[in-house]
């Protein structure tokens, strides 16, 4: 309903409307999306301690969240540090203001010393999240290297299977070629010339051998 109203009357424009916004958000668990538009809030109006208080509140939800969660990697906690630094300094700014405002001033003395102590265990969370990221890092190197062991294992065994086939391809071409060999002989076996006839001789007739020479 707030950012329709943003949208369509006021183009993104009121940090009344801005604010109203990131508390449906913060209601909601969006925290992300809360810091995002107080940012914006606070780009518009950067005088408005109120808008920093909120901020800060939402920082140190956000750090808190990040270090509470075992699984957070080691680069979102060192981030989470970060955003408790500032909002503690955000925070002891505030609690020191002597103009009336908006907001409590012991409220944020009590939340700068939240972040205190919570800035106190920071080496703790970083130390397990750098522990935690070496760990998962092992776990990627082995399962890296697995992957890597049986692809090597399958392009071995399709090498060995290549050359087995070409072995016998080759084979079978000798065997061909043995086989050609052998059939180009039968077939001149097979069309020997035939030996050449011998001329028969003529018969003499019983009345030839009766003759009697003249003299």
């Amino acid at each position: 309903m707030y950012e329709n109203c943003l949208k369509k009357f006021y183009s993104y424009q009121n940090v009344e409307i801005l604010l109203y916004l990131a508390r449906a958000h913060f209601v909601c668990g969006k925290l992300e999306e809360t810091r995002r538009i107080l940012l914006q809030a606070r780009h518009m109006a950067p005088q408005d301690n109120l808008i920093l208080f909120n901020l800060s509140y939402v920082l140190r939800h956000l750090a808190t969240n990040t270090l509470r969660d075992e699984k957070s990697g080691l680069e979102e906690v060192v981030s989470a540090v970060r955003n408790l630094e500032l909002a503690q300094r955000f925070f002891t700014m505030l609690s020191k203001a002597t103009e009336r405002q908006k907001y409590d001033l012991n409220h944020a003395a009590a939340e700068a010393r939240q972040c205190t102590d919570l800035l106190s265990q920071a080496q703790y969370h970083v130390a397990r999240a750098r522990k935690l990221d070496d760990e998962q890092r092992a776990i990627r190197m082995q399962q890296e290297k697995a992957k890597q062991e049986l692809e090597n294992k399958r392009r071995e065994e399709e090498e060995l299977l290549r050359k087995e086939k070409e072995e016998k391809h080759q084979a079978m071409l000798v065997q061909r070629e043995v086989y050609r060999e052998k059939a180009k002989n039968i077939l001149i076996f097979a069309e020997e010339p035939e030996p050449p006839k011998v001329p028969k001789k003529e018969k003499s007739t019983d009345c030839d051998s009766a003759l009697i020479p003249l003299l």
